[in-house]
């Protein structure tokens, strides 16, 4: 199988929480632990499907199935994520990294925001 043909069978949908942690927005996926950060949250988005690009490109590079063998994130973020509101979320596709060879299909994301409240 190609490099190629490897990228066109990623069809996940991403559940991602974004929440603020000190001067920080976080951007947690719920289904991999896969996470990124910005201080600004209008860059989040864009930090976060630069993450997944990333981890996508180098499975590729290396001859292994994205997102195989990559652990759950803590279970208490799920449960914040389906108490969150829903974000809408566009990222340009020039802000999505790619190789000369490749370039992700970055699929849906179902991005949504909790306010996180000290114990």
């Amino acid at each position: 199988m190609s490099k190629t043909d490897k990228m066109s069978k990623i069809g996940k949908t991403f559940r991602v929480l974004v929440y603020r942690e000190g001067r920080y927005w976080i951007a947690q996926c719920i289904d991999y632990d896969i996470a990124a950060y910005a201080r600004n949250l209008h860059k989040l988005p864009e930090k976060f499907f630069e993450t997944v690009a990333r981890h996508i490109i180098l499975a590729v590079e290396y001859q292994r199935e994205p997102f195989a063998g990559l652990p759950r994130p803590p279970a208490r973020f799920r449960s914040l994520f389906d108490a969150a509101e829903r974000l809408p979320v566009s990222v340009p596709a020039d802000k999505i990294p790619s190789t000369d060879y490749i370039t992700p299909k970055i699929p849906p994301v179902d991005m949504r925001a909790q306010e996180l409240r000290a114990a």
